[in-house]
């Protein structure tokens, strides 16, 4: 099971802070 977030793509539509904060939640490691 893979969770991707395309923050790339989604950073037009939405803030990346706020897309970095939402994985932190969850635990996804920042590359």
């Amino acid at each position: 099971m893979r969770k991707f977030f395309y923050i790339r793509v989604s950073s037009k539509d939405q803030s990346i802070e706020r897309q970095l904060a939402t994985a932190a939640e969850i635990s996804i490691p920042e590359e």
